[in-house]
């Protein structure tokens, strides 16, 4: 509902406070979790999910035409990736979920990661930001209360100059954040344009047999031999 609302784009530090801004006077409020559990996070779909859709276009491109399934198709370039950037480096950034009185939360940032994740066994937690109505706050008392744009900066490990985008909800809704990116220095992911030229060059190389399945992801892809 709230992804039509406008995208903020700030650079920290900034006298706008977006954390501040995304309270609404008090009525929302924003935790982090150090070791968020990731069976307690719905997810919007799972790796199997997006293997169904990436065979119906290895079987005829011509029939996705929408770009929200397009860009779902193109995201097992970034899915493989993070799958290996996970085992080696762990979870940079930490994702946004929601919770409006029910369990599992709702993520709304990192729904890549969460998938690669089903691939890395070891990893059962997530950094997180959780955003929720000041009515739930009892349930994450025992959290960091996150309530300035420095702290959050400071939880995304971002160094000065950052730039940030944030979308907000309004005053009357379950959570008060509704989605945010933050470009850092050390993390870089090919857009969908991108991924959409590596992946065709990808299918392009494989036998006619080819099918994506979740363990195809087990698979570490030297994507720049795909780039011509």
């Amino acid at each position: 509902m709230y992804w039509n609302n406008p995208n903020i784009l700030v650079s920290w530090p900034n006298d706008f406070d977006p954390i501040v801004h995304s309270s609404h006077q008090g009525q929302h409020c924003l935790f982090y979790d150090p070791e968020l559990e990731l069976d307690r996070v719905q997810k919007l779909m799972t790796l199997s999910d997006v293997c169904v859709l990436a065979n119906r276009w290895l079987a005829d491109k011509d029939v996705i035409t929408d770009p929200g399934d397009l860009n779902k198709i193109v995201n097992t370039v970034r899915i493989n990736q993070f799958v290996h950037s996970l085992q080696q480096e762990g979870n940079h950034k930490p994702i946004l979920v929601h919770f409006d009185g029910d369990w599992p939360m709702i993520s709304s940032t990192g729904g890549t990661r969460l998938m690669a994740a089903e691939r890395c066994g070891s990893i059962k937690s997530f950094t997180a930001f959780i955003s929720t109505h000041q009515r739930h706050r009892q349930q994450f008392d025992h959290l960091e209360e996150i309530t300035t744009f420095d702290s959050f900066a400071h939880r995304c490990g971002a160094v000065p100059r950052n730039k940030f985008v944030f979308r907000f909800t309004e005053a009357e809704a379950h959570y008060g954040l509704d989605w945010y990116e933050v470009s850092l220095n050390r993390t870089t992911v090919p857009d969908d344009s991108q991924c959409l030229y590596l992946l065709t060059n990808y299918v392009g190389r494989q036998h006619s047999t080819f099918e994506f399945t979740p363990d195809w992801f087990d698979s570490k892809i030297h994507w720049p031999d795909f780039e011509s």
